[in-house]
């Protein structure tokens, strides 16, 4: 029998060891942007990743409903050990994939997996999303088409295995048709989908989109209802909704008080937004001072050269909007 070669074993390990200990630096140190206590707590942050496991798992089968997840699961009771259990899951099916020389499980899964790798390994604002798993359900429908050919290999004469494989393909394909066509009755129109967030989230962002939703649609008073209360997190979204809320109802003055609200609270944001809240500003002025507007224009393209908008103020400013 030939000996085991431990040293060579733990040599071969070492990439992993600095790869962790990298994405540990960056966990704790730079990717952090959500204020969620989990981030933190090493055996909370494997059980929401646990739980974001199964949820990615139960979407792409169809079992659960898609919808905008901004809260973090709630852990404890039961759903510690099966939050945990999730973290494994990935380990246990490549594993038996790969014991079982299953090569289409084993690839599909491994491609599944191996993507979501970036939205498990880091702490994001949003812990889990459908929209993280684009790339990912590649490798699900991969594993699809392969258990499809695999249950008409079953049949004996050339006929069945068509037979099998056709029956097959249109139940799967008539069961995520109707999962989708369910999905489009609210995911089709902001105004709903974001009502419907709102309904289930305590997340400032689910209020906020609704309110963008109605003012998008002219429904003002409402959209002013749900911005002021979300005004004391001081955000540059909160202050700007309201503002072109204000500007849009009349209220010039109001709406000038809450761009400046907005441009104090922009602090270490990128120039480029930056200069979007400026020119957004600059639009609320003109009206009433258009010199502060052509200022705020200005300081927009110097943060930002290639902000276009700002360019065509400054070179035409008669034609800027009396509604936003």
């Amino acid at each position: 029998m030939r000996a085991f070669r431990w040293k060579h074993a733990i040599a071969t390990k070492i990439p992993y060891l600095v790869l962790a200990a990298v994405l540990v630096y960056v966990n704790n140190h730079a990717q952090v942007k959500t204020g969620s206590p989990y981030t933190h707590q090493p055996l909370q942050y494997l059980m929401v990743k646990g739980e974001a496991i199964w949820r990615y798992l139960a979407l792409l089968t169809g079992m659960v409903k898609g919808s905008p997840m901004y809260d973090p699961p709630w852990l404890g009771g039961l759903h510690a050990p099966l939050d945990l259990a999730g973290v494994l899951l990935p380990f246990v099916i490549l594993g038996f994939a790969f014991w079982r020389r299953l090569r289409a499980l084993t690839l599909g899964a491994a491609w599944l997996f191996v993507l979501l790798i970036p939205v498990l390994a880091f702490p994001l604002m949003t812990y889990m999303a459908d929209r993280y798993l684009y790339a990912p359900s590649l490798g699900f429908c991969w594993i699809i088409a392969a258990g499809i050919l695999y249950l008409g290999g079953r049949m004996r004469s050339e006929g069945g295995r068509v037979m099998a494989t056709a029956l097959t393909t249109a139940l799967a394909l008539t069961f995520f048709v109707v999962r989708t066509e369910r999905y489009e009755s609210v995911w089709g129109v902001p105004q709903k989908l974001w009502a419907y967030a709102h309904q289930r989230s305590h997340d400032v962002r689910a209020t906020s989109n609704l309110a963008q939703a109605l003012y998008v649609n002219r429904h003002y008073a409402e959209a002013e209802q749900l911005y002021q209360t979300i005004l004391y997190t001081n955000t540059v979204e909160a202050w700007t909704g309201i503002a072109c809320v204000y500007f849009n109802t009349g209220r010039y003055g109001d709406a000038k008080d809450a761009m400046d609200r907005a441009v104090l609270a922009m602090g270490r944001r990128r120039p480029s937004q930056q200069a979007d809240v400026l020119y957004l500003r600059g639009q609320i002025e003109w009206p009433f001072d258009r010199a502060a507007a052509i200022r705020d224009w200005e300081e927009a393209l110097r943060l930002d050269p290639k902000h276009e908008r700002a360019k065509a103020s400054l070179s035409a400013p008669d034609k800027a909007p009396s509604r936003l």
